[in-house]
């Protein structure tokens, strides 16, 4: 959630005054996504979940409505690519049933690790944040392909 939100203060900046919209917004976000995973389980419900509290947690910022989306969207395709590279990493590890938790926790790991990669590449160069979405649309079909290799054995 704190990375989700950090994300999208890259793409519209920081708040200075609207911190409690912020805090609100957060906690929706953390309500929806725990309560959809929570009772319904199902992948499908998850990601619309996220989509609708990203969205929520993105409105509280000035810009158009077809950045936020765009902005959301990306979102949850790079965090969506981290999990992907996770799973097949973990593919052949059934040793236990705990092996979800672990995947939960590199998966959040490696989605703070982008994210401040993400935000150093853009502080050193603003117009990096042009090139950022060229970046995640190239990095897609290196991991459909690397699954495709691992699938095909």
């Amino acid at each position: 959630m704190m990375v989700n939100r950090r994300l999208i203060s890259l793409f519209f900046g920081k708040l200075e005054f609207l911190q409690l919209p912020e805090v609100l917004s957060s906690i929706f976000y953390f309500t929806v996504t725990s309560l959809g995973y929570l009772f319904i389980h199902k992948p499908e419900v998850n990601i619309i979940t996220n989509i609708v509290g990203l969205l929520y947690m993105a409105g509280i910022y000035p810009g158009s409505r077809k950045k936020k989306v765009l902005c959301v969207f990306l979102i949850c395709f790079l965090n969506m690519s981290c999990d992907v590279m996770v799973v097949i990493f973990f593919l052949n590890y059934d040793i236990a049933d705990s092996i979800g938790q672990i995947q939960g926790s590199i998966t959040v790991l490696l989605i703070a690790v982008n994210s401040v990669f993400i935000r150093k590449l853009i502080q050193r160069k603003k117009k990096l944040i042009i090139y950022f979405p060229i970046g995640v649309v190239t990095f897609n079909p290196c991991v459909q392909y690397g699954n495709d290799l691992l699938c095909s054995k």
